[in-house]
């Protein structure tokens, strides 16, 4: 209004100055600008009229702002935000590090006790191993010898067996001998040739050719026994003491080997877990030294919540994220519109600064918030009184990010900007915007002519 007055003023003095020339300047002039004039400030007080109806009989809500959840990035790791890689505004894609961590004052404890009992599992391993290795090498040995002992005690076992075959021959032969002799002497006595104290003797002689050859038979008996025990692997004879010695060294040492082997399979066993424990607290320790934070999508940075060298926790919130395709718009409008503002009603929302108006449809109509509710989003719900609902209204095409001085986007979204939102098909709503879009571009143009006439 006082550019209005000062246009007017300077538009009077101008129609003086030609009259005080005597040039008479044309009267039409000053009527046709104090026309324009009135009829802009009649049409902005209706458009402003209009807008300050109460909500019963208006269709609009400039109550409205654009809105979008927040996805908080939080860290992974306690340590220091070493790196923030992007600014308020600035898109990151899905995926892309943000922000980059470390963490220098690490517990490096059970790292070292775990590296202590992995070199000493090792260190008794390769001990055992060893030991091992010289059993294997005696026991080598002590077959090596057994070889022989058998070989040698299997050949003494096979020539005492034919001895004693021999002398069971022999004593086979005596008896038979003594036996002829006993059936000569018998016939001698009784053809009276001879005594019978000389058959007796005869008798006696054969009786101990028969101890002989039972004495050369069990023997030989024996002997056999024997040589099948060597060949069988059984050393039982008195000849083979020795021989049953090593036997028993060998069986003790094989024993022991299978004790070692036992101790190196559970000291193996240990080794491989304590390894695998190593290289998990290694990895471990490498994730809490040094961590990226990753993007959670494709969305823009909102804010950040910490600075570089700043001392953060696990889970602490380094920056919270928007995506631009799930901003929508929250507007407050009259109960008595709920039956106009069905959920998929198309709207209409447009702001100031933007080239042309954007349609939507209502996603969701809330009575009511709270504060917790509020901290999931960009900004704040706006505030409403009684009888009044919040619509949340999602947008076709998205919008834009807000540039800032210099080009670079500084508000993603174009989130917090103040909107109206006009119920679609609204007839005063309709005469409303009409009536406030003429008044503008009346306004725009009683300005302009007023600045070309001041610079004339």
């Amino acid at each position: 209004m006082p550019r209005l007055r000062d246009a007017t003023l300077r538009a009077g003095a101008w129609r003086e100055a030609w009259r005080r020339h005597g040039l008479g300047g044309p009267d039409w002039a000053g009527n046709a600008l104090r026309g324009v004039t009135y009829g802009g400030a009649i049409l902005l007080a209706g458009s402003l009229l209009l807008a300050s109806l109460p909500p019963i009989l208006a269709d609009t809500s400039t109550r409205a702002v654009v809105n979008a959840p927040v996805v908080l990035v939080t860290a992974p790791i306690d340590g220091e935000l070493d790196k923030l890689l992007a600014e308020p505004g600035d898109p990151v894609g899905g995926g892309e590090v943000l922000a980059r961590m470390r963490n220098d004052r690490l517990d490096r404890s059970t790292l070292i006790g775990l590296e202590n009992q992995t070199q000493g599992t090792r260190i008794s391993l390769n001990g055992l191993r060893e030991r091992i290795g010289v059993l294997a090498n005696w026991l080598e040995t002590l077959d090596a010898s057994i070889r022989e002992q058998r070989d040698v005690a299997l050949s003494v076992a096979q020539e005492v067996e034919r001895e004693a075959r021999a002398k069971a021959a022999s004593a086979a032969a005596t008896l038979a001998e003594q036996s002829t002799l006993v059936a000569r002497q018998r016939r001698l006595l009784e053809a009276g040739v001879v005594s019978r104290e000389v058959l007796i003797i005869a008798l006696h002689r054969e009786r101990a050719a028969q101890e002989d050859l039972l004495a050369a038979q069990a023997s030989l008996a024996r002997r056999e026994a024997e040589r099948r025990s060597i060949e069988m692997g059984s050393y039982a004879g008195e000849s083979q003491s020795a021989l049953g010695a090593l036997i028993e060294r060998r069986r003790d040492a094989a024993l022991e080997l299978s004790r070692l082997r036992v101790d190196e399979a559970q000291l193996n066993n240990n080794l491989t877990a304590l390894s695998a424990q190593t290289a998990s607290e290694t990895a471990r320790l490498a994730r809490l030294l040094d961590a990226d934070v990753p993007s959670p999508s494709n969305s823009h940075v909102l804010r950040a919540f910490a600075s570089p060298g700043q001392r953060l926790s696990a889970g602490d919130t380094i920056a919270g994220m928007v995506e631009c395709r799930n901003a929508f718009v929250v507007g407050i409008f009259s109960v008595r519109q709920a039956h106009r503002l069905a959920v998929g009603a198309p709207v209409v929302v447009e702001a100031e600064g933007w080239s042309e108006a954007r349609y939507g449809r209502v996603r969701q109509v809330l009575p009511r918030t709270t504060d917790r509710v509020d901290t999931n989003y960009a900004v704040p719900f706006p505030p409403m009184e009684r009888r009044e609902m919040y619509v949340l209204i999602d947008l076709e095409p998205a919008l834009p990010a807000r540039a800032a001085r210099g080009g670079r986007p500084a508000v993603p979204c174009d989130i917090g900007r103040w909107v109206s939102v006009e119920i679609e098909g609204g007839v005063l709503a309709g005469m409303a915007s009409a009536a406030l879009r003429f008044s503008r571009n009346a306004l725009a143009m009683m300005l302009g002519q007023a600045r070309a006439t001041q610079g004339g």
